[in-house]
């Protein structure tokens, strides 16, 4: 998607702002994007993990909307942390410039966080890109991983509440496999009219 038709879907892409709106893109996909889709779906998110200032999502609310969906978001967090010295060398103000770089770091520590919750929450898997060169490996094995999913169901004791998080735990008797699943899912009203959770 280009930059014009990202402002044109209403993402209030601010012209001159050259960050990421991570939070709002993350809410459209997965509330607008995904959600008239029927069974499996994936959502494969390449970023720093930096909020470049978004308006109609937060850190939060799509951790919340992600752990409620019935997608697996993978993350491959591209470090662009060794750029900053050339972005801040444009800051002539030294107190500011130094200002701006203990937020920065601030930054990409919490969106570290956010890369990793996004990915553990849904069953995903956080991949670490620290150049662009491992970002064709990263993608291969999340196309490998996908090939390999299975989908398990079953029935909980007792009525789950919409909004009540459920712990859930996937194991296997054979010690040479390695399972990735969510560790819980919070049980929603479209979920239970379909009689599942």
């Amino acid at each position: 998607m280009t930059l014009s038709e990202l402002r044109k879907k209403k993402l209030r892409l601010d012209a001159v702002n050259d960050g990421t709106l991570l939070y709002d893109t993350v809410g459209f996909v997965l509330n607008q994007r995904l959600a008239g889709i029927q069974g499996r779906k994936a959502i494969v998110l390449l970023t720093d993990g930096v909020d470049g200032g978004s308006k109609k999502s937060s850190y939060k609310q799509t951790i919340r909307e992600a752990e409620e969906s019935n997608v697996v978001i993978y993350t491959v967090r591209y470090n662009t942390l060794p750029q900053l010295p050339e972005r801040l060398r444009q800051i002539i103000n030294p107190k500011v410039r130094e200002r701006v770089r203990t937020k920065m770091i601030k930054e990409y520590g919490v969106g570290s966080i956010y890369l990793r919750s996004l990915a553990e929450k849904t069953g995903g898997r956080l991949f670490n890109a620290e150049t662009l060169s491992d970002v064709p490996q990263a993608f291969g094995d999340i196309t490998d991983e996908l090939g390999r999913q299975y989908s398990l169901g079953y029935y909980p004791k007792g009525q789950a509440q919409p909004g009540e998080k459920r712990d859930i735990k996937v194991r296997t008797r054979s010690p040479n496999l390695v399972v990735h699943a969510r560790e819980s899912y919070v049980a929603n009203s479209v979920s239970r009219a379909a009689g599942q959770e």
